[in-house]
């Protein structure tokens, strides 16, 4: 009798010591659809066949958890060790991270601990979606717990990823993810998902223990810090480093710029871009040249010719709308006075500083008297306008233009219209070199970028004036 009271006090002393217990271990999932990790599970057992389990510092792909506390875990006595069954009465409350205060009504599991040794397998719905996510968990007791830091704040970015190797190929990976987290110790970790090249696919690359500051409602995100992968990609295991740099503007607004090293490896890197800032409409910009008509009628062929200003004014969006003076209808004497043709398309090309433009049937307008020609259908139009850098002088840029479209004359005949100049623009893109007071850089056709690209740059400075600086 006193072996099995002396046998019952050891198998009692053991679960009362294990009553509440912390593990480090390594969270992974069966499809690697997110990076492994590692971090703490507390497990605390009830005196009701229950437990009690958190999970800290929880980052599984986009679902940005935090601390999770499982409630209602149901458990068993297996020797001096314990079973867990996570059901329909398990609920789990998160206190931190994207989805902070939102209770699941279950959580599917199992799970094993001992003196030793924990093991967790868990199924739970992706949140916002009816797909299930497969998580395990095995860590190893562990005596104290260190006070490390929590994520406090987590945010996820959606936008095109351009990357290019050392070889300088490049890929564009179209709505790639970006998922900042800031922690407890004022530090950020950025995920880059997913991160493909021409060469190989990286899968999720996390930069973490970035600094931060604050200006002007900005906030700037950058460090040189150790890069980690998925146990799938082909980075797993090798010294990467990474040299990044972020803003978040203060429209909300992601650009990360990133350089990915091997430092065993001096011939391998990657840069890459991930974000754009909104972009920043041009002034309107007007040129002098010449509008020419020309028509092909029943009575012959007429054409006229007249001086013309064109101004192009941004409407957003890769649009704008072209206005030209002076536009007249061949063989008549109806004066059109100024043609607008709204909803043109524009794409730039940065190197040879040259804005493309094209457009379908749309109606523009005119200021003709005559009520038949106050609209009239444009069936298609197209052209370029290219800067020509005039180095000897910084207030005026050279510019070619020709542009043609077609109009229907009242649906009797068509008539051809050409604009050319080989002139001056004027406006506020003028040519100045850039100073210290460049506040931010784009590109052409508005994308923001960290340093001069050759062609066009386009440079905002501190105070507020907006000048135009050529990169050969």
């Amino acid at each position: 009798m006193k072996k099995i009271f002396t046998l019952l006090a050891v198998i009692m002393a053991s679960l009362t010591a294990m009553a509440q217990t912390t593990f480090y271990g390594t969270w992974k999932n069966n499809s690697n659809s997110f990076p492994s990790f590692d971090n703490y599970v507390e497990v605390t057992v009830n005196d009701n066949g229950t437990s009690t389990i958190v999970l800290k510092n929880i980052v599984f792909g986009n679902d940005i958890l935090g601390t999770i506390t499982l409630n209602n875990v149901s458990t068993e006595q297996n020797g001096t060790g314990y079973s867990f069954s996570m059901g329909s009465k398990t609920t789990f409350d998160i206190t931190e991270g994207n989805m902070s205060g939102v209770t699941k009504g279950s959580f599917e599991g199992w799970g094993t601990m001992d003196g030793e040794n924990l093991q967790l397998t868990a199924n739970y719905f992706d949140y916002g979606t009816t797909s299930l996510r497969y998580v395990k968990f095995n860590g190893t007791k562990v005596q104290t717990k260190p006070d490390g830091p929590t994520i406090v704040e987590t945010e996820t970015f959606s936008s095109d990823l351009l990357t290019s190797t050392a070889a300088g190929d490049t890929k564009t990976t179209k709505n790639a993810n970006a998922i900042l987290s800031k922690y407890s110790d004022n530090t950020y970790s950025l995920t880059l998902k997913p991160v493909e090249t021409a060469d190989a696919s990286y899968g999720a690359i996390t930069f973490s223990g970035l600094g931060f500051e604050e200006e002007e409602g900005e906030t700037y995100i950058s460090g040189y810090v150790d890069a980690t992968t998925e146990e799938t990609s082909p980075l797993y295991g090798k010294n990467i480093k990474g040299d990044l740099s972020a803003v978040i503007n203060v429209d909300g607004n992601l650009m990360v710029y990133a350089m990915l090293v091997d430092m065993d490896d001096e011939n391998f890197n990657v840069e890459m871009q991930f974000g754009k800032e909104e972009e920043e409409p041009f002034e309107p910009v007007s040129m002098a040249g010449t509008l020419s008509s020309f028509s092909r009628t029943d009575d012959g062929d007429v054409s006229d010719q007249k001086p013309s200003v064109l101004t192009i004014t941004d409407e957003g969006e890769g649009k704008c709308t072209l206005t030209m003076t002076e536009g007249t209808l061949p063989g008549t004497t109806l004066s059109l006075g100024t043609i607008t043709i709204p909803s043109v398309a524009y794409e730039a090309d940065e190197a040879t500083a040259t804005m493309n433009l094209s457009s379908g049937k749309v109606e523009a307008t005119t200021e003709c008297a005559h009520p038949f020609y106050k609209t009239m259908t444009v069936n298609s139009l197209s052209g370029s306008i290219t800067v020509k850098i005039d180095e000897n002088s910084e207030d005026n840029d050279q510019v070619s233009a020709n542009i043609t479209f077609s109009v229907d004359n009242n649906g009797t005949e068509t008539v051809e219209y050409t604009f050319s100049t080989n002139g001056y623009v004027t406006g506020v893109d003028t040519v100045k070199k850039a100073d210290g007071s460049v506040k931010h850089i784009y590109t052409i056709s508005g994308i923001a970028t960290t340093q001069m690209q050759r062609g066009v740059n386009i440079v905002r400075h501190a105070d507020g004036t907006v000048t135009k600086v050529v990169k050969r």
